[in-house]
């Protein structure tokens, strides 16, 4: 059985319907894109190797399923090592600097191996950008930090690969000029 809605607001009262019935049912572009987790990640990824002072977006990138921080890491990454307190430090400097420093005992076990397998891999990436095309440079990194062992489906394989597809169409000359319109282009699929 199918049932076809001209737009997803009609989903609001037979979603809730089928799940209450206990029916197995399967949904076609329901949920849009950007709604989507790997492609929540895969937006904060390339929002931090844009730009070095989008706090929130290095520290979403670290919570990632293909980094793994936990809440308790990120705290003593964001508290640590700061010689700028009022504005904050770039993280990802400020993880090199936790590395030599005796904060970095004071991280749980798996923070500290996940740090020493992730930051390599974050700062050749970020020392390589630019050489290569932004969609390119971002595929490289989240295959680099094992992004595909993280999905749950296959579904959320398509889902990042239509991402990086949005992606590629978007960049001009291999770096992205307009973040907000390749925001909506994202938002609206």
């Amino acid at each position: 059985v199918a049932i076809l809605v001209r737009g997803r607001s009609h989903l609001t009262t037979i979603v809730p319907a089928l799940r209450q019935a206990n029916l197995n049912w399967q949904a076609i572009d329901i949920t849009p894109l950007a709604r989507r987790m790997p492609v929540v990640d895969m937006l904060s990824l390339t929002r931090a190797l844009l730009s070095p002072a989008d706090k929130i977006s290095w520290l979403a990138v670290l919570r990632a399923p293909f980094c793994g921080l936990t809440l308790t890491d990120l705290l003593v990454i964001s508290n640590s090592t700061s010689t700028n307190p009022k504005q904050g430090d770039i993280i990802l400097f400020q993880l090199l600097r936790l590395i030599e420093s005796d904060s970095f005992k004071t991280l749980s076990v798996d923070g500290q191996q996940i740090l020493s397998r992730v930051i390599p891999v974050l700062l050749s990436a970020w020392k390589n950008r630019g050489r290569n095309n932004i969609r390119d440079s971002l595929e490289d990194l989240w295959l680099a930090l094992g992004g595909p062992d993280t999905l749950m489906a296959s579904s959320d394989l398509d889902d990042v690969r239509a991402y990086l597809d949005l992606l590629e169409k978007w960049q001009i000359a291999g770096t992205l000029a307009d973040w907000a319109g390749f925001q909506q282009a994202v938002d609206k699929l």
